[in-house]
């Protein structure tokens, strides 16, 4: 039977880490910079402004990432109905109320989870939960066990869940056979007294003084107590078998397959076997996997036996799960998964993580979305559910920075947005090419099979891709004078261009005049004394438009000469004007005096965007 101090200790510790707790506790709502009321559509919409806002693609932030998990969290128990319930009256983190599914105070078994590790123990003393979401832990002795007596590492394994605690049991199993108080004692003695080794006074709020020598007995006594057999931990297995879907990673396979050259994204989970109920988890990671074949790829690292790598990784408590997302954009954070244990959990935090990719539209900005000028070829979602289809996210992600993803919802098929892009069945993805023309997959996309999805999806986003770029050439072999438009600025006139003649015309009259002495000067041969032929590009801009490009090039108004031309050199950031009569003598001069140097080229005043 248990000693008096030693339950009075436990209760003591219980009893502090559920006021640590409670103190620690995120107001979820605060996170996403909502009010308690908001409506599911306000939720999604603040979530979806502060992803793009902390995004670690696109905010280098030291604490951009953790921001953005905070994020991620906040969502995935606000965006649920039911959890939000939970959460609502009970404050807990996880949505499932105090204690979690295991309890809150009363009798029983005091089992739940700390820092993402989980302990349960049958022997009958207490359970604690609160509204943290978190519920602590400790495991007194074997699964037969009452609390007096067995081994000692439910406490161990909270104070000291470090990887070298976790090899380290063998050796303090030994000491504790032979009388010598064993080294998990220690530490949560200089924990709570402030005498840690190398760093006195760092315990917690500085118990050394507390009670004159009452923490030295309790703990004396404590140990003792716990100290007469081996923890049934020790029997646990040193490895564990990964099941189907699940490949073992080596810190060189890893390097080559996660970090390396990735053409897909990873899901790696850092593991200890002995970790009571590993075997659960990997379970649900292998049907994620199975789930997500075709996506992603599942991986398990063992830091039993990969200490020294797992430390590299900065991964310290276990089991975790780290998503690699694949970015052709460059190399992505990874980012730490911190909700639940399910597949569907695991599956919606993977979503989150290109959700920001994609651009939801509605009713009311879809054309005036539509009518702005597209740098890339857009891929539209028509689809009439809640949630958008996992292939769609990764393939938008997969295609960053070439095709522009959008989504709209619509009620069925009579809608004018459903009618207007030509939307039968749902969900749907339509094309829209640069030229406003309609491209349409031969064959239905989504119901098939999520691998073949993913296919039938990046085959049509890379065709739609192609269409754009045959088109474009063709029209560029068409019409060597072309408009400039933020699609093909940097291929007209972008940082590598020698020297662009741009043509800015107010009228429709003058812009025709110039377009036909820019034509005829563009299929002459006009060679730069001493230094042979010079690339020169030829291009239009609408004046009247583009009055925040023109700016850039003058700071005189010049609303009122009809058409202007620039001389512009984007490798010297320097340009010059010609505002004199449209003749073809005229213009060809003032060409010509640019490509061999006779002219006097100015600065720039701030570099000229469309």
């Amino acid at each position: 039977m248990a000693s008096r101090s030693q339950l009075n200790l436990c209760f003591f510790v219980g009893i502090l880490l559920l006021i640590v707790v409670a103190a620690d506790a995120k107001d979820l709502y605060k996170v996403l910079g909502v009010d308690k009321n908001a409506s599911e559509r306000d939720i999604k919409k603040a979530f979806h402004k502060q992803s793009l806002k902390y995004h670690p693609d696109k905010n280098k932030a030291k604490n951009a990432q953790s921001k953005f998990e905070e994020i991620s969290h906040a969502y995935e128990i606000l965006s649920d109905a039911e959890k939000r319930k939970q959460y609502d009256l009970t404050g807990d983190e996880k949505g499932q109320g105090f204690g979690g599914s295991q309890g809150g105070y009363g009798g029983g078994n005091f089992g739940g989870q700390y820092a993402g590790h989980q302990y349960q123990s049958a022997g009958p003393f207490f359970q604690a939960g609160g509204p943290g979401g978190r519920t602590f832990t400790f495991t007194f002795g074997g699964p037969n066990q009452q609390a007096g007596g067995g081994g000692h590492q439910g406490f161990s394994q909270f104070f000291s869940n470090s990887q070298s605690q976790r090899q380290s049991r063998q050796k303090q199993n030994s000491k504790t056979e032979s009388g010598e108080q064993p080294s998990w004692a220690r530490n949560m003695y200089n924990k709570f007294t402030g005498n840690e080794e190398g760093n006195p006074g760092s315990g917690f709020g500085n118990f050394g003084n507390f009670g004159g020598g009452m923490f030295d007995n309790l703990f004396s006594s404590f140990s003792d107590g716990f100290g007469q057999a081996k923890e049934a931990e020790n029997n646990a297995r040193e490895v564990v078998d990964l099941p189907k879907g699940i490949e073992n990673l080596s810190p060189s396979k890893f390097k080559t397959q996660v970090l390396g050259t990735r053409k897909t994204s990873w899901a790696v989970l850092y593991y200890v076997p002995d970790y009571p109920g590993i075997g659960d988890r990997l379970k649900v990671l292998a049907s994620f996997a199975d789930e997500m074949k075709g996506i992603l790829k599942v991986g398990a690292v063992d830091c039993n036996s990969q200490s020294k790598f797992c430390k590299e990784q900065e991964v310290q408590l276990f089991p975790k799960v780290l998503i690699y997302p694949f970015k052709p954009t460059g190399k992505s954070k990874p980012v730490s998964h911190t909700g639940e244990w399910t597949v569907k959990a695991l599956k919606n935090f993977y979503n989150q993580q290109f959700s920001p990719l994609v651009t939801s539209l509605t009713h009311q900005n879809f054309v005036e979305t539509m009518k702005k000028e597209q740098e890339r070829p857009c891929a539209i979602l028509v689809r009439k559910s809640k949630d958008l289809p996992v292939a769609w996210l990764a393939i938008c992600g997969e295609l960053e920075k070439r095709i522009d993803c959008y989504d709209i919802r619509v009620i069925n098929e009579e809608d004018p947005i459903a009618k207007k892009l030509g939307a039968r069945e749902f969900p749907a993805v339509v094309g829209l090419l640069s030229t406003g023309e309609q491209f349409h997959p031969d064959d239905v996309i989504f119901e098939q099979s999520l691998s073949k999805s993913v296919g039938a999806l990046r085959s049509f986003l890379e065709k739609l891709e192609k269409r754009d770029r045959d088109l474009e050439r063709m029209q560029i072999s068409s019409e060597p004078i072309t408009y400039l438009t933020k699609k093909n600025m940097k291929r007209v006139c972008g940082s590598e261009s020698p020297l662009c003649i741009i043509a800015a015309s107010r009228s429709s009259k003058g812009a025709e005049k110039v377009k036909q002495i820019l034509t005829e000067i563009s299929q002459k041969s006009l060679v730069r004394k001493s230094h042979g032929t010079q690339s020169v590009s030829y291009s239009l801009v609408d004046a009247a438009k583009r009055t925040a490009f023109m700016k850039a090039f003058s700071a005189v108004d010049l609303s009122s000469i009809d058409t202007v031309l620039v001389a512009y050199k984007p490798r010297r950031g320097r340009s010059a004007l010609y505002m004199g009569l449209l003749t073809l003598e005229g213009v060809e001069d003032f060409v010509t005096k640019a490509l061999v140097g006779d002219l006097t080229f100015e600065p720039v005043y701030q570099t000229p965007t469309l």
